[in-house]
């Protein structure tokens, strides 16, 4: 199936559904169509990351044209369902540290265990609207990414800024595409990494053990963050809040850094 053909359903029955169904159906052809673009120049990690995107973008489709607005709380109903999926990739990962992976392989893993986290008729259905992997297959493999107490402090900082811009790039074309809220979940991905990167900047300046200090003053972050599912404040809120958890006199600086990217 290709990536237009992957909607087609979907966008037969979007007239009777809410506009976040048509959104989920935009943000799943884009995202599939910017795996293909990121293969063709063999960014073998992008494409796969672009090609989950549109995987889970599938999944919220097909969630809203399974009666997903006709629930109480559409909201809670996803925060339940990402519950779900992220509980599932823990498992997984307990057996697949280390793998060495074709990016085909790595997202026909990742699909599996999404829709295995559901089963029955919505494993089916998933299994259908999935788009083909075709542009993968002819990509190298892919180790997996080390640990980040594997990594040395100099070269986790460098990954994160590496992320944060990536992210922050990704949401300003998302903007201009008209996908609010996949922007904001880039914008949110782009203040997160931003901030780790600020931790483990601050720990190692400071000649603490590294990668506990940043474990600890992430967790004393996230406690003091607004209160409700972190991935529906808006991504200005969160920056602040997470200047506001850092001590005085690095606020500054970590500000600007936020500044930078949204």
């Amino acid at each position: 199936m290709t990536a237009s053909e992957g909607v087609t359903a979907a966008e037969e029955t979007s007239a009777h559904l809410p506009p976040a169904h048509q959104e989920a159906v935009r943000a799943a052809t884009t995202w599939a169509l910017r795996s293909r673009q990121l293969a063709d120049v063999r960014d073998a990690r992008h494409a796969v990351q672009a090609q989950w995107a549109a995987d889970v973008a599938t999944l919220h489709c097909l969630l809203w044209e399974s009666g997903l607005a006709g629930v109480a709380d559409p909201a809670a109903h996803l925060d339940t369902v990402s519950g779900v999926v992220q509980k599932a990739f823990r498992q997984a990962g307990e057996t697949t540290e280390g793998l060495h992976e074709e990016p085909g392989a790595i997202v026909t893993r990742a699909r599996t265990v999404l829709a295995r986290a559901f089963g029955g008729s919505v494993e089916r259905l998933l299994a259908d609207r999935f788009t083909d992997l075709d542009h993968l297959e002819a990509l190298g493999a892919v180790a997996a990414g080390p640990t980040r107490s594997d990594r040395g402090p100099d070269a986790l900082m460098a990954e994160l800024r590496t992320v944060a811009l990536d992210c922050s790039t990704v949401a300003r074309a998302m903007t201009a595409a008209g996908l609010a809220a996949d922007a904001s979940d880039q914008a949110r991905q782009a203040v997160l990494a931003t901030f780790e990167a600020a931790l483990v900047s601050k720990a190692t300046s400071a000649g603490e053990a590294w990668s506990a200090a940043v474990d600890l003053r992430w967790e004393l972050a996230v406690a003091r963050l607004h209160e409700g599912p972190w991935n529906e404040v808006e991504p200005e809120l969160l920056a602040a809040e997470l200047v506001a958890a850092m001590p005085p006199e690095d606020r500054d600086d970590l500000h600007a850094q936020f500044g930078a990217l949204l």
